[in-house]
């Protein structure tokens, strides 16, 4: 769905192909999680979906017997080296797109010869397994949901700002019923924050932490740059 955007690049197409992706594959992810959902109630109470930490397996049982729950805990385990390879895929992309633009070192701008931009993929993947190694799966899921709402939540209210600071700019996808649809999706977003701070603190305060310290390091690296940038042209030979 939405991980589309982060190759969009890529796409000879991109005009046509994400938003048919993102439209196309949210409708899709819709349907069978309302299908899903409807087979859970109709085979689970209320109660035990509460308590239940796969409903999936449960429901499964519920029809086959044990070891029908077995299999599917298995699937879902295994369904999660996909979502892994997505974010493998993408998550380097983010730095490299950074430094092409300036924001970020040149060197995760770099692409070894499998064309994988390599620094960003060291820069994603070596936090992570140091994360992973000092706290739990649930801990760190309940982390990056926390983060992808903010950093989402922080795109959608740039939307506003740009249409404002730069009206110029080509935009081929239609913003329709703006801005009434952006911005209850916006307030969706800061309610599910603030949701996530009250009933979970302990990984929105890591999440909010992390975005804290972020911003001295973008500063510092910016205007690194800069400064470099600036003596390179009055080095210049006129």
């Amino acid at each position: 769905m939405e991980f589309g955007v982060y190759f969009s690049e890529e796409d000879k197409d991109s005009d046509r192909n994400v938003p048919r992706a993102l439209f196309w594959g949210i409708g899709a992810m819709m349907g069978a999680y309302l299908l899903v959902n409807l087979g859970f109630l109709s085979l689970l109470s209320m109660s035990e979906l509460s308590s239940s930490n796969l409903p999936a397996a449960d429901a499964a049982q519920r029809i086959f017997g044990s070891e029908a729950g077995t299999i599917v805990t298995i699937f879902a385990v295994i369904s999660l080296l996909g979502v892994a390879n997505v974010s493998v895929m993408y998550t380097p992309r983010i730095p490299f797109a950074m430094s092409r633009d300036g924001v970020l070192p040149a060197a995760f701008a770099t692409i070894n010869r499998y064309g994988s931009p390599s620094w960003g993929l060291f820069a994603f993947t070596l936090p992570a397994m140091a994360l992973v190694m000092l706290k739990s799966f649930d801990f760190l899921f309940t982390v990056t949901a926390f983060l992808g709402v903010a950093i989402n939540g922080a795109v959608y209210a740039a939307f506003f700002v740009l249409r404002s600071t730069a009206p110029e700019i080509r935009r081929p996808y239609v913003a329709r019923w703006y801005p009434w649809a952006p911005g209850f999706v916006v307030a969706i977003s800061v309610a599910l924050l603030i949701a996530s701070l009250i009933t979970d603190p302990e990984p929105a305060i890591w999440a909010i932490i992390a975005i804290g310290l972020s911003w001295p390091v973008y500063r510092w690296v910016t205007l690194s740059i800069r400064r470099s940038k600036r003596t390179i042209l009055i080095d210049l030979p006129d």
